[in-house]
């Protein structure tokens, strides 16, 4: 052996151990047990469980938050984990359970039959059950240059006087607030002295939108799982809205009938197909990486061990009992079985339902004929206009036909010219006429001298400038006239500001939403659409977020029940500018509009479609119709757009 040689082999010596992927090194040394897996032996994970795994073995993941069905991913990561550090990387642990029983159960269930079963930690002395140390407790246990220990969380001096370097929160929407706070914000807060080392994993099934997992999930990168149709290879989100079974045969043959219906070709898939797409599932995040990964909307969908006919069968089921206890069965099957925050009905509706109804159909910026005037309202934000635009009919029927996004700094002087440029848009009637906003409203909420000054220079009459409450006697109450000082001068023209009332509007809204839709053959026999049904085009799955992103709740302020609408998700832009669009209609009348108007206006647009006739004889001569009731504003130039939070801004939803 020469010297080279020789030095190459003492340089090996002293490079670190290579730490495998979680996923990998767990396929290679960890075993599952006869008390809480149906297969034994060495583990094979399914693809959706391998990059959730990964992460906790990844330097650049300080947190991560899995919201997930049962028996899907959060216990075995958890268990995973655990071994992991007391083999490979040793560190003091941390395990909250809901309560002190809980942590005593997992530890006699759950870690017993993992030190017994899998060498690395049977191998380890102080953690044998026959071990007679000091150290070695049901819930907590020593191994060299580390401990678990499991606690309940609901003392905040479980956390306390304790070095932590990994922290495992689970069923943390259990959690009560203790004296000192919420016990995860204590455990996490144990962590700094071992700096970027640290880790942290906080995992649950979902309830309510305001729980713990939920609110963690929206702070983290927000990841889901896609999965490719196994017949047109387009990827998508599974969803309960897609399964599909024939609901003219008897209830009890329904079930077998159930199929995955593909987003985006006709297939409809068995069981086998549906297993198929999930082992190919790759986790897609829908926000910047900034060291938080979430794992969400992974429900028994994806569960290979779970059969279409086996959902759909405990869906009836649920869906037929009348019974006191059914709102809570439906509630479990939403939360455990779909990975789905359970919404109760007069808050919120589903967005997934709303999604599916939209009308490909739809042509964006084209008016149908049961619309008879245009709204549009925009919401102000620092760096955008968002501006969403609708066409209204008969019974309050609504359709939203375009929306805008004006990107820019909505300080500077051109995002506001780009405003103007838009306002005078028209929108092209199915009769062949041009029909203008003939209400425009902005919120004041945000940019609020910059929205005045450009109200101002558009003259009196054309702007609605309106500041959202919470209550009020009616829609829209009675403005208010503000002077605005600009270079430290009172001006001597104000601008007048109209009350509206954004809570009675949502809940009007969501209302709306809930709308069921005639069936086509109704629709053929003359049936109408509900007052108040809302048409949507194929917008994507993010406008249909942003307009379920609220719900009511109640809370007790100094002993009183206080309902209060708070945000679900960060983003609400598509949920104000519909609920803007219904104050400027109301602006307009359409409150006070009967069946007088309502002909008037559709006159109004047969009369302006209808061709130019030979001029009559004298005899003939007829007075000319009056004008439509509407500013006649002259057409923009084409509008642009900017770079958005889904790659390239496009001009409008359809188009992302």
């Amino acid at each position: 052996m020469n010297a080279e040689q020789l030095f190459g082999d003492w340089s090996k010596l002293w490079e670190p151990p290579k730490r495998l992927p979680l996923s990998r090194w767990a396929e290679e040394n960890f075993y599952t047990s006869p008390e809480y897996s149906s297969t034994t032996g060495k583990l094979r994970l399914h693809e959706y469980q391998r990059e959730p795994l990964d992460c906790f073995t990844d330097p650049r993941v300080s947190d991560i938050v899995v919201k997930s069905g049962t028996q899907m991913l959060k216990t075995l990561l958890m268990q995973v984990a655990l071994a992991y550090v007391a083999i490979e990387d040793p560190g003091p642990c941390l395990l909250s359970q809901y309560k002190e029983g809980d942590a005593e159960a997992f530890s006699k269930e759950r870690l017993v039959p993992m030190i017994r079963d899998i060498p690395g930690l049977r191998n380890i002395p102080s953690l044998s059950s026959k071990s007679r140390t000091s150290g070695s407790t049901a819930t907590y246990k020593e191994f060299p240059g580390g401990s678990w220990s499991l606690v309940g969380a609901g003392a905040a001096g479980n956390a306390a006087r304790r070095s932590i370097r990994f922290y495992f929160g689970d069923e943390i929407n259990k959690y009560e607030l203790t004296k000192e706070g919420a016990f995860t914000e204590l455990a996490a807060e144990r962590t700094a002295t071992f700096g970027t080392r640290a880790k942290r994993v906080y995992c649950c099934s979902p309830t309510t939108s305001d729980g713990a997992i939920s609110r963690m999930y929206e702070a983290s990168d927000q990841r889901r799982p896609w999965v490719p149709c196994p017949d047109c290879g387009e990827f998508q989100v599974l969803k309960w809205a897609q399964v599909k079974w024939d609901g003219e045969s008897p209830r009890e043959d329904r079930p077998a009938t159930a199929r995955y219906q593909c987003e985006q070709c006709p297939s409809r898939w068995d069981d086998l197909k549906r297993w198929t797409a999930t082992s190919r599932v790759k986790w897609v995040a829908e926000k910047p990486f900034r060291g938080v990964a979430g794992f969400g909307d992974l429900g028994h969908l994806y569960s290979p061990y779970k059969t279409l006919s086996e959902m759909v069968a405990k869906w009836l089921a649920i869906a037929a009992d009348k019974s006191a206890e059914s709102a809570e069965s439906r509630r479990v099957f939403i939360n455990t079985n779909l990975a789905e925050e359970y919404i109760e009905r007069g808050e919120a509706p589903e967005w997934q339902r709303i999604y599916n109804l939209r009308e490909p159909e739809m042509t964006l910026r084209l008016v149908p004929r049961g619309g008879l005037f245009v709204t549009g309202f925009c919401d102000v934000q620092k760096d955008r206009l968002e501006i969403q635009v609708k066409a209204w009919g008969r019974r309050k029927e609504n359709w939203c036909i375009d929306y805008e996004v004006i990107d820019g700094d909505t300080s500077r002087p051109e995002v506001w010219d780009k405003l103007t440029a838009f306002l005078g848009h028209s929108y092209h009637h199915e009769s062949g006429v041009d029909l203008p906003m003939i209400r425009f409203g902005i919120d004041s909420g945000y940019a609020t001298q910059e929205v005045y000054a450009w109200a101002r220079k558009q003259g009196p009459g054309r702007i609605m400038v309106t500041k959202g409450q919470d209550s009020g006697v009616a829609i829209v109450g009675q403005p208010n006239r503000t002077d605005v000082r600009a270079d430290g001068k009172l001006l001597k023209r104000g601008i007048r500001v109209w009350p509206i009332n954004v809570s009675a509007l949502k809940s009007e809204l969501y209302g709306w939403l809930r709308l069921e839709r005639p069936t086509a053959a109704a629709l053929a026999k003359g049936e109408v659409f509900p007052p108040g049904y809302c048409h949507h085009p194929a917008f994507d799955e993010e406008f249909f977020r942003q307009l379920t992103a609220e719900e009511l709740i109640t809370r007790i302020v100094k002993g009183y029940r206080k309902q209060e609408w708070v945000k679900r998700r960060e983003r609400n832009e598509a949920l104000d500018t519909a609920v803007g669009n219904r104050a400027a209609a109301s602006m307009f009348g359409i409150d006070r509009f009967g069946d007088k108007q309502w002909a008037d206006l559709e006159a109004q647009i047969a009369d302006r479609a209808r061709p130019a006739a030979t001029v009559p004889a004298p005899d003939e001569q007829v007075s000319p119709p009056p004008p439509p009731p509407v500013v006649v504003i002259e057409k923009a130039e084409e509008r642009r757009g900017g770079d958005g939070w889904l790659g390239p801004r496009k001009r409008n939803w359809l188009d992302r």
